[in-house]
Order: structure tokens, then sequence, then C-alpha cells
């Protein structure tokens, strides 16, 4: 996502109630949080959440009874509606997510009895993106229309405004032939349909960031962005109102004096007499303005400042019947001044008001008092008594005039003293405006290496608690292999030690085969030991033996 995209959806919200009671709602790391101002910003509540769960992005408005309305996408891709009412915060699901579809660029807009939300979902499934379109009536959401769509995972996303009678202005950024062009699109209150597209990118280039807001004459006034060649053009073009040939775009030119190689937000704000243009390169803030309707602008001026926080804005559509004004800059959060500053519109009977109230404030001429000075010149001969005591009257008249006028003079030097107490009082505040400033900046300073360090810290703490992990991991790994491996060898031996022991067995058996063999031939032997013996004796040759017995039959 990047920085555009971050400030489209991510952005804090600025909601304007009744020009004096301001709501800002802004994520943090866990939750979404609002806080509001009773006095145009000058002093703010402390922060309160809404919804206690991260999400992706969110968009705010609210409508003419002075209700606020919020739509918010979580990281499961479910588009979620929240509404204030007496006990907090009501929470619905509008849309229920799907694995592979993304729904981003969530838009809010508020229109007389009418709230349109707006979205583009991106489908990996079906490698397409879509439009969609929801209105609610009453407490009730539609199941939503496709205004658009086409192939690819394109972030053509769409910005939007409020018109005159409920009428809606859409400038879409669509991916064509290696380029990104913006096309023109605008609603019918009536019958709710969209018009057909109108291309109002003519310049070469890449273009983004578009915005478009509508005048009181119903004129519309569209920047944004084109990046060609390296360098970054604001490009402005307007549309008249009425039928051709007046009511038509006119031809888009260039805003900025200077080459531009980073350009971030450029938005438009409308009064009831100009119209301001403003961007921004890094920490430089360039403006331009036209009090004509868009045809002459001034000429270019830049504000550097020392932070920049970027707000989205909505107003009440009781206030204006057009919005003024899409993006807003603050230097610190929360906001306590804005640039530009937010404007206000004034209805024609309140300039009609104006102008004869200054009317009739004007100085008459030295004509116009002939017939006092006739009446007084040339009183009637009758009425000397009357004329001595108007003589008296003046006298005194006179004299209450010198008091007065010796009392101005008097109350003109305290004035002028004041005046000078007040400007030593306002230089004596600005040193320590200054003087706090500049402290301000340093603890900031200091933070930011403090926060610097931290995160420092904590990556170097993630990281060292990830390698202790990996070698937990490593050491359970090697421990149950080795034991393993030692089970298996304890197992082998088991086996080995069962086999050994079947062997001992069967020797043992085959040596008492052998013992009971060999007693069987120590037997034997001892037979043929007693049969030798007995031969032996038989044949030793003595009288009456075998061998004498054949030797006397024989011989």
């Amino acid at each position: 996502m990047d920085e555009y995209d971050k400030i489209l959806q991510m952005s804090p919200v600025l909601l304007n109630i009744d020009n004096k009671k301001y709501y800002l709602f802004f994520q943090t790391e866990k939750n979404l949080s609002f806080m509001y101002s009773l006095d145009k910003g000058s002093n703010w509540s402390k922060e309160k959440v809404v919804l206690y769960q991260k999400i992706k992005g969110f968009t705010a408005v609210v409508d003419s009874q002075s209700k606020i309305h919020l739509v918010c996408g979580d990281l499961e891709n479910n588009v979620l509606y929240l509404k204030q009412n007496n006990r907090g915060w009501e929470k619905q699901i509008i849309i229920r997510g799907k694995d592979d579809v993304e729904t981003d660029f969530l838009t809010l807009l508020s229109c007389e009895e009418l709230i349109h939300l707006f979205y583009l979902i991106l489908d990996k499934t079906e490698n397409s993106w879509r439009l969609i379109h929801h209105i609610q009536r009453g407490d009730i959401w539609d199941t939503g229309k496709v205004i658009n769509t086409g192939s690819g995972l394109y972030k053509n996303y769409a910005v939007f405004s409020r018109g005159t009678e409920g009428r809606i202005h859409m400038i879409q950024r669509l991916f064509q032939n290696g380029n990104y062009v913006l096309n023109y699109f605008n609603m019918d209150p009536t019958t709710l349909t969209w018009s057909q597209p109108r291309l109002i990118s003519q310049v070469l280039g890449s273009h983004y960031s578009p915005c478009i807001l509508e005048d009181n004459s119903q004129n519309l006034h569209a920047l944004w962005v084109v990046h060609d060649n390296s360098e970054y053009k604001v490009i402005y073009c307007k549309k008249s109102f009425g039928g051709w040939p007046y009511g038509r775009w006119t031809d888009s030119f260039t805003l900025n004096l200077s080459k531009m190689f980073y350009l971030l937000i450029p938005s438009l704000s409308i009064s009831s007499v100009q119209v301001d243009s403003f961007w921004i390169q890094n920490n430089t803030v360039f403006r331009r303005s036209s009090f004509d309707n868009g045809l002459n602008w001034s000429k270019q001026e830049k504000e550097i400042i020392n932070d920049k926080h970027i707000l989205r804005y909505s107003d009440n559509p009781k206030l204006n019947k057009q919005e003024t004004c899409k993006f807003l800059l603050s230097t610190v959060f929360p906001p306590i001044s804005f640039i530009p500053d937010i404007p206000v519109q004034l209805e024609k009977k309140e300039v009609q008001v104006n102008e004869e109230k200054s009317k009739s404030f004007r100085e008459t001429k030295p004509g116009d008092n002939k017939h006092i000075n006739n009446e007084i010149m040339e009183p009637d001969k009758g009425s000397v008594c009357e004329l001595e005591e108007l003589e008296d009257n003046f006298k005194k008249l006179e004299i209450y005039s010198n008091d007065l006028l010796q009392h101005s003079a008097h109350l003109w030097k305290n004035n002028k003293e004041m005046e000078v107490i007040l400007d030593k009082k306002q230089k004596e505040f600005n040193w320590f405006y200054k003087l706090t400033e500049d402290k301000v900046k340093e603890l900031n300073e200091v933070i930011y290496q403090k926060e610097n360090y931290l995160k420092k810290l904590e990556s170097e703490f993630k990281t060292t608690l990830k390698e202790i992990d990996e070698k937990i991991k490593k050491s359970k790994n090697k421990q149950n292999n080795d034991l393993n491996y030692f089970s298996k060898k304890i197992n082998n031996l088991i086996n080995e030690n069962n086999i050994l022991k079947q062997k001992i067995t069967k020797y043992q058996e085959e040596i008492n085969g052998l013992k009971n063999s060999l007693n069987k031939s120590e037997e034997k032997i001892n037979d043929l030991t007693t049969q030798v013996s007995k031969l032996n004796k038989d044949f030793s040759g003595g009288k009456n033996s075998l061998w004498d017995q054949i030797k006397q039959k024989f011989f």
C-alpha cells in the first residue's frame, strides 16, 4: 500500500457538525478512536474508543440530522457499519469477507436523506475488480450495485463529492494501455443511475490523486497529479454549468510553476468568493487561488512547515449543499488550525443582506442635507423665542460636545496606551510562544529519538527472541533425534540380547545332548574295556585260556 492509498483509507477524518463542534476519528495500532471539540478545535476531549479491533481502513460522515456514520474494513475483509446511539456505537456487518477477495478504498457520502457507500473489490479468484455502491434508506442498507467492473487486479479506485439536489460526482482512475487515466461520471439523484464515462485526463502520462468539487454556481472543479518523464505536475480542469457550448469541460492546464519530483495530495477548497488549490512536496505547502471561478489564478505561494498531518474532511449537509473541501492539513495533532481554513459558504440572501447593510451605512453626500440647512438658516419670524431657546440648546450641545471630545481624546490616549501595553504583551507572548514551541520541538525530537531507540530495542529484542526460539527448536529437534537414535539402539540391543538368549538356550540343550552322548559313550567304552580285558585274559596264554584251548584243539 503506497502513501496515497494509506491517506485515502487510513488518515484521520474530521467531521464538521455545526461549524463549532468537530469530531476527529483516527486509527491506533489496535483500535478505532475519536475525540471531539466544542470550540472549532481549540480544545479537544480525551480519546475515546469506538471499536476495540484492528482495521485496515475506515470512512466517516455526518448526516443532516447530525448523526455520525462509520464504515470500516477489518483484517478478514468484512465491511462493518458503526452508528452512534445513546449507549455507544452499534455495529453490524454489511458484507462478509471471502477468501481471495479484498475490499479497499471505502468512501461514505452524506446527501440529504441518503447515505451512500462506495468501495473497490479485488477478486483474486476471478482476476477482476468491481466498484460497488450501497445506499442506506432509514437504517437499512440495500444489497449494493456494481457501478463499474473489469479484468485485472488494478487499484482502479474512485473519489466522490456531493453536489446540489443529491447529485454525486465521481472521478475514477482506470488502468489502460500501461497508464492510469481519469474518467468522470455523475449520478442522477432521481433515477440513481450513472452517466457514461467522460475522459478528462488528456495529458500523456500516469494520472492519480484526483479531487473534484462543485461550487455555488454548479460549476465543477477538478484537480489531480500526472507523472511524466520523472516529473510531477498538478493539473486543473473545469466544467462550466449549462448546456453546450458553455457547459463543457475546458482544456486542462498545469498549476504548479516549479518542477516537482514528489507530490502528495493535491486538493481543492471552495468558499463563497474563491477557489483555493494546494499541494505538498515534502514539508513545503504550495498554494494558488482563483477569484473568478478558475479562469485566472494568483501567483504561486509556498509555506514551509515542520510537520504535517493530513486529514480527510466532511461536513453536515445542512451547512453546505455541496462539499467545500476534501482534505485539510495540520501541523499538530489533534489539530488547532488548518491549511487551508475550513471554508464557509454564504447563501445569496445573506450576501444581499450584507450588501444592503453596507449601503445603509454609507456616508451621505454634501447636497443631501440642503433642506435641513435651509430650515435652520431661514426660521419663521414669529418664532424668535423658539430660536433663542434653540440657540441655548446649541450652546449646551456645544459644551457637551466639547466634553465628549475631551473624553474621547482621553479615551483615545488610553487606547493608545493600551495598544502599547497589548503590543508589549503580544511580543512577550510571541517570545514565550516561540520559546515554548522550541521546547516542544526539542521534546518532540527527544521523543522521536526515544521512540526510534525503543523501536530499535524492540526490533533487537524480537530478533533475539527469534534466535533463541530457533535455537530451542534446533535443540529440541537434536534431542528428539538423539532420543530416537538411542531408542533404536536400545531396541536393537534388546533384540540382540534376546537372540543371544535363544542361542544360549539352544547351545545349552546341545551341551546336555552331548553330555548324554558322552555318558553313553563312556558306558560303551567301559563295556568295551571289560570285553577287551576279558579278551586279553583269554589271549594271555594261561592254562585253560581260550588261546590254550585253541592250541590244544588245533595243535
